[in-house]
């Protein structure tokens, strides 16, 4: 990821801290239910996890998976939210790749090396969740390996 923050390409990186943080949630779910052997089993016969219940009886979708480890980890309802927008198609995308144009009534619309909008400020929370997603997960992994 580093090359991503070098080139300030904050619609490439963006969705894959969604994809780590979406990592981050499949090894919680293992630690909400009753049988990590039978959710193992579930998942290998290509069974979607958000129809596997944790232990209270809840399904593991990723609203109820970011509700349980928000107890443990209260920033990461914000980042979700935050970094769902940035995988499915919303202002984010657009206010990040639109500046006004030169011209009276126009605008430009960039990809690739376009970066006239984005705060610096944005650089920064994005190593900090890069960060916080990787402390998280290695915890939980080696949390499952000391049991």
């Amino acid at each position: 990821m580093p090359s991503l923050f070098a080139e300030k390409n904050i619609h490439a990186l963006a969705p894959l801290l969604r994809i780590q943080l979406d990592g981050l949630l499949r090894l919680h779910a293992f630690r909400i239910v009753e049988s990590m052997h039978d959710l193992s089993s579930h998942i290998i016969k290509g069974k979607q996890l958000r129809n596997f219940k944790d232990r209270e009886g809840a399904l593991l979708q990723d609203r109820h998976l970011v509700s349980t480890l928000s107890k443990e980890l209260p920033w990461i309802d914000e980042m979700y939210s935050t970094l769902s927008g940035w995988v499915h198609l919303s202002s984010t995308h657009i206010f990040t790749a639109v500046t006004e144009g030169e011209e009276d009534r126009t605008i430009k619309v960039g990809v690739g090396g376009f970066r006239e909008n984005l705060p610096e400020g944005l650089w920064e929370e994005a190593r900090g969740a890069v960060g916080a997603i990787h402390e998280a997960t290695i915890s939980m992994v080696e949390a499952y390996f000391e049991r």
